[in-house]
């Protein structure tokens, strides 16, 4: 089988974290020390996969540091 979802595993907490410092970082899982992070390829062929013929990009640009979110519009 061919491995389409491809990534990498992002480390949310250090191993032995307690969980006042799990709850301090409110960014990260609270219970998983690590997770997947699929790249765009990937989410884009998890679409695709599931039925949605027709994906839009959109960028949505935040705070003057240039930080931006990506949202994806999905259609069958």
């Amino acid at each position: 089988m061919e491995d389409r979802y491809t990534g990498y595993l992002w480390r949310e907490h250090p191993s032995g974290a307690s969980p006042e410092t799990k709850a301090q970082r409110i960014r990260n899982s609270l219970d998983n020390e690590l997770s997947f992070w699929p790249d765009e390829r990937a989410v884009l062929d998890a679409l695709k996969d599931v039925g949605f013929g027709y994906v839009s990009k959109i960028m949505v640009f935040g705070d003057p540091a240039e930080d931006h979110r990506v949202l994806l519009l999905c259609k069958p």
